[in-house]
């Protein structure tokens, strides 16, 4: 099983990717001609007319081809911010399943370790859970398995956010 921290580095390694292919497609102006498009044109055999889009900044320097079927809109920091607000969803989604793992794995041992004092005496916390009751029957097994009473409740509790 997967530890909460390793849960939360896949999950958040696409949104830092995003955000480098952000960087890497970030430019003020795409080329299509000039100097540099005949050069590389003729690095990389291309047609005279075929259509080619250069991008650079500090850290990239890209040839676009024809044939990727990418439009120069596609490349306006418009449209490229929309990388930035996946990259933003994806960063959500990581917290999201890190969270509850990161409760899950501690709960049971912040249940333990302070025994009948491990509800938190804020109110809101405390109506949240409000309608999480116990029977008889969980209570008695609370009370008779004493050793395995922490990661119970702590499952009941998880149950309950869920």
């Amino acid at each position: 099983m997967l530890s909460p921290r390793q849960a939360f580095e896949d999950n958040i390694r696409p949104a830092d990717l995003l955000l480098r292919v952000y960087r890497l497609l970030e430019c003020d102006v795409v080329e299509t001609d000039g100097d540099m498009i005949t050069a590389l044109r003729a690095v990389v055999g291309a047609v005279p007319d075929e259509g080619l889009m250069l991008i650079y900044n500090e850290v990239f320097l890209g040839l676009i081809r024809e044939r990727a079927q990418i439009p120069p809109s596609a490349l306006k920091r418009s449209a490229l911010n929309n990388l930035l607000r996946q990259s933003v969803v994806i960063a959500c989604t990581a917290l999201d399943t890190y969270l509850p793992s990161l409760l899950r794995v501690n709960l049971p041992t912040v249940i333990q370790a302070k025994g009948r004092e491990f509800v938190p005496q804020d109110g809101d916390l405390r109506e949240y859970f409000k309608d999480l009751v116990f029977d008889l029957t969980e209570t008695l097994r609370i009370l008779n398995e004493p050793e395995t009473a922490p990661l119970y409740i702590a499952n009941l509790m998880s149950g309950h956010i869920s």
